[in-house]
């Protein structure tokens, strides 16, 4: 009972208070910190996207799979520097493979000049054969022809592998291309790794022919993926924002590098799903990297969040609103504020630019952060009472505080059958049974289907 009447005392003093408020207007209008608002829109109209701070340049090194490898010279785990040699071909199976290629380039050689030296011979007895012998003739002459056009195409293929053999013979060392640590090393006699357990994401191997898998583990990127529905917010080249997830005070700068349309995310959720119409469509997620301006402050891992840059971050003067709260009339602009006794007023406002990127006004004058204003809907005028946003929340009864104790009055009683009161009965009036439908007298009743006549 105390509880019951504590409550009824709370409610009865909210009443009066929330009637005494509206004694010079009964119109209510609810109103908005404009801390709250500029805090809110500044994360609501810029796209924010998870990002994680992985390793920083990767490079994989494939092997030439017509040539052995003789040395290597590396092992995971190892530190290298650019230019470092990292394995060694075998110059004497490449030697081998010179003098093969000189050889069958001399054949093809050899089977080009014999054609073209028995061309005239053969030509030569046409002149004097007879019509019989003139088909075998010309026909000799068109296969020695073809012969001549085949080994030409061979000949210009055998220059194209002697050319690259030299230049590879010239190179038998196999440099870093980047400064970094070997993240992964394959057999020569397994150079996509198929042997091998593929190294986790950002930190090595990615299932790909790669020989050899170095990572620059001295600077680091930042890895974010983007969807085909979102794909339009992003590009390559523009400018980013890192924000820190534990203080979003805490920010780092990049730019976008790279767009990966050829690998897409390799997890359990890799599909989105959405309903197009009738259908279910999938849409998949691609990963996109950031190089950073500085990395200071940043760990190997971290989870952060990645922004495009409109210059929000950028120190503004003044207090930036966003537009669709600012009522213009020609030259003038003003705001629905709270004035005194919490009751709606036109405020004039000072403004500056206007930022199109995140749709706000800048206001010098007018208007702080500790003030409170209404979005400007049709039906507001000054005089309105003003109520906090918050209080306008609807709160489910069920939420309340309220338990029932056994000597409450409100407290619902058990149920006792032998206590319920005696209800009169009235008697029911007669009906027909179903089944059977009302004969004229004198003749014989035929069932009839619940269902009605047949």
């Amino acid at each position: 009972m105390k509880k019951i009447a504590a409550l009824l005392i709370t409610c009865s003093l909210a009443l009066s208070l929330l009637t005494a408020c509206g004694a010079e207007s009964s119109e209510t209008v609810a109103v908005r910190k404009v801390r709250d608002i500029v805090s809110e829109g500044s994360i609501a109209l810029v796209s924010r996207y998870a990002g994680i701070v992985v390793s920083g340049e990767s490079a994989e090194i494939k092997k030439d799979a017509d040539m052995k490898i003789l040395t290597v010279n590396v092992s995971e785990g190892d530190m290298v520097k650019k230019g470092d040699v990292l394995f060694s071909y075998d110059t004497e199976a490449m030697q081998l493979k010179m003098e093969k290629l000189h050889l069958e380039y001399e054949e093809l050689q050899n089977k080009k000049a014999s054609a073209e030296e028995n061309i005239p011979v053969i030509q030569k007895k046409l002149r004097y054969a007879n019509a019989t012998d003139q088909l075998g003739y010309n026909l000799q002459i068109q296969t020695l022809e073809a012969d001549i056009l085949e080994s030409t195409y061979n000949m210009s293929i055998k220059e194209r592998e002697i050319a690259a053999l030299e230049s590879a013979m010239e190179n038998v060392d196999v440099t870093a291309p980047i400064a970094g640590r070997v993240m992964s090393v394959h057999d020569s006699d397994d150079p996509a790794g198929t042997n091998n357990p593929v190294m986790p994401e950002g930190q090595g191997a990615s299932g790909t022919d790669a020989f050899i898998t170095i990572t620059d583990v001295g600077t680091y990127r930042i890895k974010g993926t983007i969807n085909e529905m979102n794909v339009g917010a992003l590009r390559e080249g523009m400018p980013v924002i890192i924000r820190s997830r534990l203080d979003e005070s805490v920010t780092w700068s990049g730019t976008l590098d790279k767009i990966d349309w050829e690998n897409t995310v390799s997890s359990s959720n890799n599909n989105y799903y959405y309903m197009s119409g009738d259908e279910m469509t999938t849409t998949t997620k691609y990963p996109f990297y950031v190089s950073l301006d500085d990395y200071t402050g940043l760990l190997l891992g971290q989870h952060i969040y990645i922004e495009p840059d409109y210059g929000q971050a950028a120190s503004r003067q003044g207090l930036w609103l966003p537009e669709y709260y600012i009522v213009r009339e020609g030259n003038d602009a003003w705001v629905w504020a709270q004035g005194n006794r919490s009751r709606l007023e036109k405020r004039t406002l000072t403004l500056g630019e206007t930022d199109d990127e995140t749709g706000t006004v800048q206001v010098f004058a007018g208007l702080t952060g500790e003030d409170s204003i209404a979005f400007p809907e049709e039906g507001l005028h000054a005089g309105m009472t003003c109520i906090a946003y918050e209080d306008t929340m609807f709160v489910d009864p069920s939420d309340l505080p309220v338990s029932f104790e056994e000597d409450d009055a409100f407290a619902p009683e058990e149920f006792n059958p032998e206590e319920m009161p005696d209800i009169p009965f009235e008697e029911m009036p007669e009906t027909e049974e179903p089944g059977f439908a009302e004969t004229p007298a004198g003749t014989e009743e035929e069932p009839v289907s619940e269902g009605g006549a047949g």
